[in-house]
Formats: C-alpha cells, structure tokens, sequence
C-alpha cells in the first residue's frame, strides 16, 4: 500500500467517523429548538419589542409598508427587515371560516420568538379593536377563529 492511498483512506475514515459521532450526538440530545426550512430567522438588529399588536386584514387592505410582518394564508411570513419597539403583525384572510393551520403555526412560533429573541413581554401583546370580533361583530368567522386562538393560548384576554 503507497503512503498516498494510505493516508486517503484515514482522512475518509476519520471524515465518517466525526460524522457519524457528531449525528450520534445531536441524536442523544434532548429535544432544543434546531434549524428547520420552515423556521422564522429573525434579524436581532431590531432591538427589544415591547409591545405587539395583531391585526386581522382582508387581501385589499394590505399595506405591506405599515406592518413589521405579514403572515398570509400558506403560512408565509413577510418580515420588512429590523423589528420596530412597536410591532405590528398583520395575519391576512384566507376566505374559510378556519384560521389555516400553517398561519396559526407561524404565529404562534413568531410570537415565540419575539418573546426569546427580542424580550417580549407576553403581556404586551394585543389584538386591534378593528380585528376583535367582541368589539366588531361584523368580522368574519375567521377573525372570531384568531380571537379564540389567542385566548384559548392565553396570548390575550
């Protein structure tokens, strides 16, 4: 056996080695918050959130420049860079009587994150009285949805 085949063949087989040890141990260890395609990666350049404030739009009344993030119907949230002290997050209307599931989701894990990464207080959080089906009965059953997801999650009263 030539040294160069020799010394090939211990760099692969420490390259396997450190691989499979290192999956082992991410294996091994408890269940944390890791890296998924579909997290929110939020910018940390936009400093402490103090307050946030959820409202409920229709597709026409959306503008985007108003609202530090907008969650539509797939489940996708549109971030306009830093957070701003006073955020606004804007949950676009699908059409069904449901909240979708993915919008729900990101929503939740949005708040999650404001609350981690930018010391959000979880009582700082409210809902607009023009998305609040208490105080606007006119909204549509998907807005009542968003009301009773929040206090169901204990996010509002």
């Amino acid at each position: 056996m030539t040294t160069d085949n020799r010394n090939s063949r211990v760099i692969i087989v420490l390259m396997a080695a450190m691989t499979f040890g290192a999956a082992l141990l991410l294996w091994l260890e408890p269940q944390t918050d890791r890296y998924r395609g579909d997290a929110l990666l939020l910018a940390e350049s936009g400093g402490r959130v103090a307050e946030v404030t959820i409202e409920y739009i229709a597709p026409g009344d959306v503008g985007q420049s108003q609202y530090d993030c907008l969650i539509d119907a797939e489940g996708e949230a549109g971030s306009l860079g830093a957070w701003s002290e006073s955020a606004r997050i804007a949950v676009l209307a699908s059409g069904g009587d449901k909240l979708p599931v993915k919008q729900a989701s990101t929503l939740m894990r949005l708040i999650g994150k404001l609350h981690q990464s930018h010391g959000l207080a979880m009582d700082q959080i409210r809902l607009a009285g023009t998305s609040d089906i208490r105080q606007t009965p006119t909204l549509p059953p998907q807005a009542a949805d968003l009301v009773n997801l929040l206090v169901r999650k204990g996010i509002v009263q």
